[in-house]
């Protein structure tokens, strides 16, 4: 299941009590600290990555993202 939610905050919301029932779950959105530029794009790409991988293998059944970060992950899921 891909759920979209408009900003940073939200997705660490809805993927914290969706957590808290035990259900397993990620979250994807760009809400990281300040870090470099290439830096920030290449923890961003390689928790995407991450993230992406184990929504595929179904170690986790939803994965919760803002509707920005969306717009990279529905080809790289679609795969």
């Amino acid at each position: 299941m891909l759920v979209f939610v408009r900003d940073a905050e939200q997705a660490d919301h809805v993927h914290d009590n969706i957590k808290a029932m035990n259900y397993p779950a990620d979250v994807l959105h760009a809400g990281k600290p300040e870090l470099h530029v290439s830096d920030f794009l290449d923890d961003l790409i390689s928790q995407r990555d991450e993230a992406v991988k184990k929504f595929r293998e179904g170690s986790v059944w939803m994965l919760i993202a803002t509707d920005v970060i969306s717009r990279g992950v529905l080809p790289v899921v679609a795969q």
